[in-house]
């Protein structure tokens, strides 16, 4: 195994880089220390916990990029989550899997080639926050790059497709009253969520058997939180819902939100955010077979459309050939004790190297 790969993601392990509360500050600066010996870096604070960290050498043709910061601990933890431990095989450790292992990978693969090879590493402290602040400021400057690989868990596999992803909240409204009064629940703004709720369901079955994209179907429509109310002899006159959806590769995610929220009319309807598929809508085959050949060309298997979203979709969106790869399985990710498979990390780093060496300028 290699130590220097496993040196990396134990820095990286160590900092504490939950999302929230946003303070990612740490563990960009530690990845900004351990790349500044070989390749120039930059890092841009963007306010509000999205902070860019850009290592680069030369012109060239590859961009890898990961994010760096971790969702909350899982309940269950039988570890320190903060210090990487090493059993049968695997490492242990928050982030871990998702996606530190591949971070690391790239930084490891980036200062072990030729000391005049190009390079390009973008690691971003947002993506679990589902902001992409970080993604959409480097996309603005519109780098001269032909592929972005992105660090997600594929088992190593190259994935060129996933669903996009879409929340929104809806807030109803009611006529607060004495529970006593007849008919008064008739104007409940819970009683209004649960009928679309109810409504809802039924709409996800359908599509889940009628929309289709890639090798994935229906809309993982979910709610995620719920509030309201206040006491059992109160009606209740507010409430809110929080809902998403993960449509299928060629689904507008925006669309699908508003259906859901078009299923009520007792309630003011806010979208929150929607991503896209990957490939976005309009990339043309060519880009698409460009992928492709990069990901060949470095000894990667093609994985299938996968449900997770990533950040690929925004620069697929811009027009790079993007793909995504990395070590661990989605299985992993948030879970409590997460690890990645040595053998994986292993393969992470062959692949990325072989990615920046035929991606020179």
């Amino acid at each position: 195994m290699n130590d220097k790969l496993l040196g990396t993601l134990a820095t990286l392990v160590a900092c504490d880089s939950r999302n929230p509360p946003r303070r990612c500050e740490h563990v960009a600066k530690a990845a900004a220390d351990m790349m500044s010996a070989h390749l120039t870096v930059n890092i841009t604070d963007l306010g509000n916990g999205s902070v860019n960290v850009l290592g680069s050498r030369g012109t060239p043709r590859v961009l890898l990029t990961a994010h760096l910061d971790t969702v909350p601990l899982a309940a269950g933890w039988s570890r320190d989550p903060f210090k990487l431990t090493i059993e049968n095989d695997r490492a242990y450790g928050l982030g871990a899997c998702d996606i530190k292992g591949g971070a690391a990978a790239m930084i490891t693969a980036a200062i072990e080639l030729e000391f005049d090879a190009p390079v390009a590493l973008l690691f971003t402290t947002d993506e679990e926050a589902g902001d992409a602040s970080c993604v959409r400021a480097f996309l603005q400057e519109k780098p001269s790059i032909e592929l972005v690989v992105v660090a997600e868990p594929t088992r190593c596999q190259a994935v060129h497709g996933h669903r996009g992803i879409g929340t929104g909240t809806l807030q109803f409204r009611g006529r607060g009253a004495h529970s006593s009064v007849h008919g008064a629940s008739a104007h409940s703004a819970i009683h209004h969520m649960m009928r679309w709720g109810e409504a809802a369901i039924r709409l996800d079955q359908e599509l889940d058997r009628s929309l289709t994209g890639g090798n994935v179907s229906g809309t993982r429509f979910n709610v995620g939180r719920v509030s309201g109310g206040e006491k059992t002899n109160m009606i209740a006159d507010d409430a809110s819902a929080r809902f998403g959806v993960r449509p299928p590769p060629g689904v507008d995610a925006k669309k699908v939100l508003g259906d859901f929220a078009a299923l009520t009319k007792h309630a003011v309807y806010t979208e929150d955010y929607t991503g896209p598929a990957l490939p976005a809508a309009g990339t043309d085959g060519e880009t698409t077979e460009r992928a492709r050949n990069f990901a060949r060309a470095a000894g990667a298997i093609e994985g299938m459309t996968v449900d997770f979203w990533t950040e690929a979709s925004l620069f697929s969106a811009a027009g790079y050939a993007t793909f995504v790869l990395g070590p661990g399985d989605i299985l992993q990710a948030h879970a409590a004790d997460e690890f990645v498979e040595l053998t994986q990390l292993e393969s992470a780093l062959k692949i990325y190297r072989a990615l920046l060496r035929g991606g020179g300028g």
